[in-house]
């Protein structure tokens, strides 16, 4: 199911459970970690997730796709395995980011280790937690409209989207506000 919202300004994310609107980028490399599930509730089947966020700034806009496979299972641990993306060459046709360049699958080179951490330090602070895995494998990025910043922002705020049960405009501009 994918929603769009309008956050606050030009803002704009859209959201998909259950599915995905690219397919899994290829990595050359991934990043492994696990974190000690504390609470085993929340999510009690697979799941696909992804939020493809723009922020306008002047001409240009901060643009990024993140997105995660998430399987359930009964055990104490969460492992997290984020790719880097770099083994693509693939164009994503059908972004927010068309009109103005060109997106492409996975991450800016150097992105896929600070959204391991960021994702690792937000699992922890989330409550209910899953226990099962949780891989990052849908990305995508523009040359220009993508940093560090905007991949940051899409880790910390997955955690947080992902348990909510009802999404509004309001709801995800507060939070996107609050993690700025």
């Amino acid at each position: 199911m994918m929603e769009n919202f309008k956050l606050s300004g030009l803002d704009q994310i859209s959201i998909w459970r259950n599915e995905s609107p690219i397919e899994a980028f290829k990595s050359k490399i991934f990043y492994e970690d696990c974190v000690q599930a504390t609470q085993i509730e929340g999510l009690k089947a697979d799941l696909d997730f992804v939020m493809e966020l723009k922020q306008p700034r002047g001409p240009r806009c901060l643009y990024g796709l993140l997105g995660v496979k998430i399987r359930f299972a009964n055990e104490r641990i969460l492992k997290i395995k984020v790719g880097d993306g770099q083994a693509e060459t693939r164009l994503y046709v059908g972004s927010m980011l068309d009109k103005i360049e060109i997106p492409y699958y996975g991450f800016p080179e150097g992105v896929a280790e600070s959204v391991l951490y960021t994702l690792q330090k937000e699992m922890r602070e989330s409550q209910p937690m899953f226990a099962g895995s949780m891989e990052v494998c849908f990305g995508a990025h523009g040359q220009i409209s993508s940093n560090p910043y905007v991949f940051k922002l899409l880790s910390r705020a997955l955690p947080k989207v992902l348990f909510m049960e009802s999404l509004s405009s309001d709801l995800l501009t507060e939070l996107f506000l609050s993690l700025r």
